[in-house]
C-alpha cells in the first residue's frame, strides 16, 4: 500500500464542498483514520449497527475496517474532516495507547469537547489548513519542497497527539501500560491493513511475527476481547459491503477483487460472516 508525501488530508464538510454527501452514503475507512469535528449543524451516523448524533462541539473519530452510514444530516451541517493513512497513525498513536484503549476508543468513537478544547481544536486545524493551502500554491527548490513536506507531517502528528489527549481528558482511559503483547496486536494490524485481500489464514499473521498459532491467537484475544478470525472477517466483510455498495460491479468482479476463487466461494464466505447473501445484501440497500 502507497503513501502519498503528505499522508493525511484536512477539509472543511460544508454545503458548498464537493464531498457534501446525501443521506444514506456510506462512508467507509479501510486503510485510514480520521475524525469529524462538528462546527455547525447536526449529523446522525449508524456505525457498527449502533446510532449516534453529532452536534456542535463534538468530535467523532473514524477507526478502521468499519463503515459509516450518514442516516441524516441537517442542511447546515458544517464541520472539519482529517484522514490520515493507517501506516502514518498508527505508528504515532501506539507509542502512547495500549490495545485496551484502542478497543475503548473503536467502542465510544464521539466525544463531546469543552469550549476551551474547541477553541485550541479550531486553532490547530486552521494553522494546518492555511499552512498546507499556501504549501499546495507555491513552488520552491527541492529541498525546500521535502522540507514544507515533514513539516507538514509533524504538524499532523502534533494533531494526532493532540485528538488523542482530547478524546482521553473526556473518556476515563483504561489504566494499563504499554508492552510486547501490544506491539503483537498492533503489529497484526498493520499486517491486516495490507495483507487482508489476500491472506484471510490467522496462521499467515502468526508467521509474520514469527509466532505460534495457539500463541499469537491467545494474545489478540486477551488484548481485544476478540479473535484473530473476527478481525480478519471484520476487514473483508466490510470491504466486501463497501464494493457491493457500488451497482456497477458485478458479484464476480468483487469476488476476483478479494480474491476469492470463485464468485460462489464469495458468496458463502459473506453470507457465513454477514449472515445474508451479497444479493440480498443489495436488494436492502434499495
Amino acid at each position: 500500500m502507497g503513501m502519498s508525501p503528505i499522508p493525511f488530508e484536512v477539509w472543511v464538510y460544508a454545503p458548498t464542498s464537493s464531498r457534501y454527501y446525501e443521506d444514506g452514503h456510506t462512508i467507509s475507512m479501510l486503510n485510514k483514520c480520521g475524525i469529524f469535528y462538528c462546527r455547525q449543524g447536526q449529523a446522525e451516523l449508524l456505525a457498527d449497527g449502533n446510532p449516534y448524533t453529532i452536534k456542535p462541539g463534538d468530535m467523532y473519530i473514524y477507526v478502521t475496517s468499519s463503515l459509516v452510514r450518514l442516516m441524516h444530516r441537517s442542511d447546515d451541517l458544517k464541520g472539519v474532516v482529517v484522514e490520515a493513512d493507517i501506516d502514518y497513525v498508527l505508528p504515532i498513536v501506539n507509542k502512547v495507547v495500549s490495545a485496551e484503549n484502542l478497543m475503548l476508543l473503536r467502542q465510544h468513537p464521539c466525544v463531546t469537547l469543552t469550549e476551551a478544547q474547541c477553541e485550541h481544536l479550531d486553532f490547530l486545524l486552521r494553522d494546518i489548513e492555511n499552512y498546507t493551502n499556501a504549501g499546495a500554491e507555491s513552488s520552491g527548490s527541492l529541498s525546500l519542497v521535502r522540507l514544507r513536506v515533514e513539516l507538514t507531517k509533524a504538524m499532523g502528528q502534533t494533531l494526532c497527539y493532540e485528538v488523542m489527549h482530547i478524546y482521553f481528558t473526556n473518556r476515563q482511559p483504561i489504566e494499563t501500560s504499554l508492552n510486547r503483547k501490544d506491539a503483537i496486536f498492533q503489529n497484526f494490524m498493520l499486517a491486516l491493513f495490507r495483507h487482508y485481500r489476500t491472506e484471510r489464514s490467522v496462521s499467515f499473521y502468526a508467521r509474520k511475527q514469527h509466532l505460534s498459532l495457539r500463541y499469537f491467537s491467545a494474545i489478540v484475544k486477551e488484548r481485544t476481547g476478540f479473535s484473530a478470525l473476527h478481525w480478519i472477517t471484520n476487514m473483508v466483510i466490510a470491504d466486501a459491503k463497501r464494493l457491493l455498495e457500488n451497482p456497477e460491479l458485478s458479484t464476480k468482479e468483487i469476488a476476483y477483487t478479494l480474491n476469492f476463487p470463485s464468485p460462489s466461494c464469495f458468496a458463502r464466505y459473506f453470507k457465513l460472516y454477514a449472515g445474508v447473501s451479497p444479493s440480498q445484501y443489495r436488494r436492502d440497500l434499495r
